[in-house]
């Protein structure tokens, strides 16, 4: 799923993984494979050859439930101007992105958001028909 604008991926790993994984090795992981495709990180939101986001693990809210809400509720005009210092997970935007909760749906369906206490289904009920009918099945 996704648009003709950014190739999304959605990366599954083992739950076993996860748990010997600290979430930020995870991220330099994915940060390396973005590179390898040949993306540079530059202006915030820009362009990219390859978008690859740690959305959550597990039931873990980092790097703490403040800062999350600090980034959650965060004006659009901070959003394009501030980039966090530290890992924030679940990701903060990741509920209202119908290309990141619609393929969810089949990846991880019993997820529940640690702060937002939804489950997938629940996230997707959230959203626009506009949102999800823009999705394009690749």
């Amino acid at each position: 799923y996704g648009d003709h604008r950014d190739l999304h991926l959605s990366i599954r790993r083992q739950r076993q993984m996860c748990i010997r994984d600290r979430p930020q090795n995870i991220l330099d992981q994915l940060h390396s494979i973005e590179k390898k495709f040949g993306r540079s990180r530059g202006k915030r939101w820009d362009g990219r050859t390859l978008d690859l986001d740690l959305l959550a693990v597990g039931q873990s809210i980092q790097p703490s439930n403040s800062t999350y809400l600090y980034w959650h509720d965060l004006d659009l005009e901070n959003q394009l101007n501030k980039i966090p210092s530290n890992l924030i997970l679940p990701h903060p935007r990741m509920h209202e992105r119908a290309f990141v909760l619609v393929p969810l749906l089949d990846i991880a369906p019993c997820w529940i958001h640690p702060v937002l206490k939804k489950n997938i289904s629940e996230l997707c009920n959230d959203l626009s028909v506009e949102e999800i009918s823009d999705l394009t099945c690749l």
